[in-house]
């Protein structure tokens, strides 16, 4: 099982971080693309919906991100356009739904599955969007590294924290094992990583930048406690079983869909006021 996670890490990690690294906007948009049709099916499985209903909100969640691509073209200059501004905030406030779910989860009843289906269709291509717009807006990929660190630093330290010292349940009818000492451990070390990223690329520690990823790391906790209640919702373990030895590719980036767009809005709002 363990190499079986190493072969395929390995072959996903490889591509994906060669195109945040060296690719332009555009091509790390294709790139990424082709993981957003496969969440989409995932996504709608959690919705209960059935196979012809798969592919056609595959479809629409596909054609959704290809309009961005074919009629708001040059990625680098996304950060000018309202639209943009717009989408960021509303995926946003999506996640602030979703956090509230996750609080009143109980046990049994999750969210309405047409309301499922609904904000999969903002929140995966607000996903694609975010990741492409922190590549435009410094392509060196900083921004991207930065985001990806603060989610898995998150998740590591709250692991290891939380085994050492967890005592307190933080949803223990979503995920039993989160604990809140966990997650306080968890933002600790994802705010040291981030930190030492930024100051690594240049950023400036302002207090917005701060707050920003101090924000950034406790919204995290969510997208991947959110994906759990729809799991136990539909009654299965993974999204798919796509990924041998991870799951689905929505069991690898739901931390991620809650961070991006919360971390790339707050940068946008940094470059435009």
């Amino acid at each position: 099982m363990l190499k079986q996670r190493f072969i395929t890490a390995v072959v996903l990690a490889v591509p994906v971080l060669t195109a945040i690294f060296a690719a332009s906007p555009a091509v790390l948009g294709m790139i990424l693309s082709l993981f957003c049709v496969p969440a989409a099916w995932e996504w709608a499985n959690l919705a209960g919906m059935g196979k012809v209903q798969k592919l056609g909100y595959g479809g629409l969640v596909g054609g959704a991100i290809v309009a961005m691509a074919i009629f708001a073209p040059a990625p680098e200059t996304w950060f000018d356009q309202d639209w943009v501004l717009v989408l960021m905030s509303v995926a946003s406030i999506c996640w602030v739904w979703a956090v509230a779910k996750v609080l009143t989860f109980d046990g049994e009843n999750g969210p309405d599955r047409a309301i499922i289906a609904a904000a999969g269709v903002l929140l995966i291509p607000a996903t694609w969007l975010s990741v492409v717009l922190l590549k435009a807006m410094m392509p060196n990929g900083g921004l991207i590294l930065i985001l990806m660190f603060l989610v898995w630093g998150a998740d590591v330290g709250a692991y290891f924290t939380g085994k050492r010292f967890g005592k307190t349940k933080l949803a223990p009818k979503v995920s039993p094992g989160k604990t809140w000492e966990g997650m306080a451990g968890g933002l600790v070390a994802a705010l040291a990583l981030g930190t030492i990223l930024a100051l690594a690329f240049g950023l400036p520690l302002t207090g917005w930048l701060i707050g920003l990823m101090l924000l950034t790391i406790i919204i995290s906790v969510p997208g991947d406690l959110f994906e759990s209640v729809l799991k136990r919702s539909a009654g299965i373990k993974d999204s798919s079983n796509l990924l041998p030895g991870h799951g689905g590719v929505l069991d690898r980036i739901d931390s991620l869909m809650a961070a991006g767009p919360i971390f790339a809005l707050g940068i946008l709002l940094m470059e435009r006021l």
